[in-house]
């Protein structure tokens, strides 16, 4: 970063003459595209703000110099991107491509796992779930009776900062109603399950919806990897993730 932003830039500039607006223009004409130079990225103009805020402190507490413009200096605001989300045409491919995997036979671990991430996905698609509760969600808490089928939010897997099952947001908790064609799906899936699980699918009340080949937690991480397969076998665009299809069910019901 020093030899590659500040020394072309304000690398021979005298510290006392430094001001607030010296240092925000800088911000910008490293943000800004240049012939020659890709413009930096919000995030690394972000940590050279930081870095040059502690430079300034340092020299001020060692008698460099007695002016400290970074007070007065803005950081730079993240931009915050909207989350992908399909087309109606891509919502149709997606959502059948994910209903093949569900029907499809799946013994070894990896088609096992393939499968589960496929009804987790399911879920976001279908249901608006995020990825952590679509890992998290445990069969008892997926009520698939005909008198009234539902979902009932409670649970999340999360990876930081470590790999543990966690009470979702207080906002979160709550039930999501499920269509018939919801609760067809996810009784196949547990039916399916209980192939692989045994008896333990039915005496292991916290047993999750989706788990791993031997009954493991799923990690949100590993839903990724496999919905970016998917998505990469269908040809759609890269920046489409698991949350693009929980934006997409969102977006469609406004």
């Amino acid at each position: 970063v020093i030899r590659a932003q500040i020394d072309p830039t304000v690398g021979s500039a005298d510290v006392d003459d430094m001001s607030a607006w010296a240092v925000s223009g800088l911000y910008a004409s490293l943000m800004r595209p240049v012939k020659g130079r890709e413009p930096l990225s919000t995030s690394s103009v972000i940590k050279l703000h930081w870095l040059l805020t502690g430079a300034w402190r340092w020299m001020v507490k060692n008698g460099i110099t007695e002016s400290n413009p970074m007070p007065s200096v803005g950081k730079p605001s993240p931009v915050r991107s909207e989350a992908a989300m399909l087309t109606m045409t891509e919502f149709a491919s997606t959502l059948s491509a994910i209903e093949g995997v569900l029907s499809a036979e799946a013994s070894s671990a990896e088609a096992v796992r393939r499968r589960n991430a496929a009804m987790a996905a399911y879920m976001a698609l279908t249901a608006a779930f995020r990825a952590g509760e679509a890992c998290g969600i445990s069969r008892e808490q997926s009520r698939v009776s005909a008198a009234d089928p539902h979902w009932y939010i409670h649970d999340q897997i999360s990876e930081k900062p470590r790999l543990a099952r966690r009470v979702v947001k207080r906002g979160s908790v709550g039930r999501v109603s499920m269509t018939a064609a919801d609760a067809e799906v996810a009784r196949a899936h547990m039916a399916w399950q209980e192939g692989y699980l045994g008896p333990r699918a039915a005496d292991d009340r916290r047993l999750t919806l989706v788990t791993d080949h031997d009954g493991s937690w799923m990690r949100p991480s590993e839903l990724s990897s496999e919905f970016a397969a998917l998505r990469d076998r269908l040809g759609l665009d890269k920046s489409l993730t698991p949350h693009s299809l929980r934006h997409t069910h969102a977006s469609y019901l406004i």
